[in-house]
């Protein structure tokens, strides 16, 4: 068996209720037949991705994946990664995540040869005051900002980022950003 590498990978974060599941969701749709995606979700919010045909599904439970839950995130993304072999993968963060420790994780030597971590894209909704402390660390570590509602309402606290409708992104307008690679 082929070993997995550069699986290209992108790391969703925001607030729960914000509409991370529904992009994936809709990101999930487009995937091409033959092809398996995989999403490792730590939000436990009301909508959840269920496994089915083409998509593995794993989730990481007990909170911030970078405090509680690191030894479960490692279990969970390794054990997807081998079982699902997957051409694709989402990372979908719980609010309560510490987003730069979790992409430390995520971006360990131990993963550095097998996810292609193509862009953090931060999600956001119509609901949330863009000038929150949450919503500004949230907007610091992504590369990609997706707004349910009105993107202008963002524009100005995503300098530099590239600010799409999340109703209407598509994987080919959250794909090949300059991402930000703290190492």
């Amino acid at each position: 068996m082929t070993p997995l590498a550069n699986v290209p990978t992108l790391v969703l974060i925001g607030p729960s209720g914000a509409g991370k599941t529904t992009l994936i969701s809709r990101l999930l749709a487009a995937r091409p037949h033959a092809e398996t995606w995989a999403v490792l979700a730590n939000d436990r919010g009301a909508v959840r991705i269920r496994p089915r045909d083409g998509v593995s599904v794993a989730e990481v439970g007990g909170g911030c994946v970078c405090c509680t839950a690191q030894v479960a995130l490692r279990v969970a993304l390794t054990r997807l990664l081998r079982e699902a072999r997957p051409a694709r993968l989402f990372v979908e963060l719980d609010a309560a995540s510490h987003t730069s420790e979790a992409l430390k994780t995520l971006r360990n030597p131990w993963l550095a040869s097998i996810l292609a971590i193509e862009a953090v894209v931060g999600v956001f909704g119509d609901g949330g005051q863009p000038s929150s402390a949450a919503v500004q660390a949230g907007l610091a570590s992504c590369d990609v900002v997706c707004v349910r509602g009105d993107p202008a309402a963002f524009a100005p606290l995503a300098a530099g980022k590239r600010v799409l409708d999340a109703s209407r992104a598509t994987l080919a307008a959250l794909q090949g950003v300059s991402v930000s690679d703290p190492r």
